[in-house]
């Protein structure tokens, strides 16, 4: 998983040191969303520090690839293991 990790901030340009980000309400205490988005791209990182498997409604819709399995997720309910995290990634269009 390390490897994808560094792999993914390598190659996309919204882990830039200028991409700002901000939280995001998971209605959970335990689990940390964080977003960040440019031009092109959007991630939501969500970190579940809690000992408890859950599932967070990001208010997100749609489907992103996560950047860890590389598999489709559906960004608006994402299950979290215990002490678990997911990266969410999508590219997003150019606005005219």
């Amino acid at each position: 998983a390390l490897r994808r990790i560094e792999e993914a901030r390598r190659s996309h340009s919204v882990f830039d040191a200028g991409v700002p980000f901000h939280t995001i309400d998971t209605q959970n205490r335990a689990v940390l969303g964080l977003v960040r988005e440019n031009e092109n791209e959007k991630f939501i990182g969500l970190y579940n520090f809690g000992g408890e498997r859950c599932t967070v409604c990001t208010g997100e819709t749609g489907l992103y690839t996560d950047l860890v399995t590389g598999e489709a997720a559906d960004a608006g309910n994402v299950p979290l293991e215990p002490f678990g995290f997911r990266w969410l990634w999508k590219e997003t269009p150019a606005h005219p």
